[in-house]
């Protein structure tokens, strides 16, 4: 869509994994993206530039590790609009 297209361009590119895990239209791979950016630990957020395209693919028919990463992703997730809206 043209706001994930604008969201990419202006905070630094796609987050793959989240894609993978939930679809191009679904606003929180942004709200994962902008944790990501802003608030991931330095030593996280090298790992998933180095490593996320690549991790993202891998995943993409292993349903067992997109669950697991899903899970973890919702954490993030939770905790960034309990922390936005709070």
């Amino acid at each position: 869509t043209l706001g994930s297209a604008y969201i990419g361009a202006k905070f630094g590119g796609i987050c793959w994994v989240a894609r993978e895990i939930y679809g191009k239209n679904d606003s929180r791979w942004v709200v994962f993206r902008m944790w990501l950016k802003f608030k991931a630990p330095k030593w996280f957020k090298k790992l998933y530039e180095k490593h996320g395209k690549s991790y993202a693919k891998f995943i993409s028919n292993k349903p067992i590790l997109k669950y697991v990463t899903k899970k973890l992703m919702n954490m993030v997730i939770k905790n960034e609009r309990l922390v936005s809206y709070a």
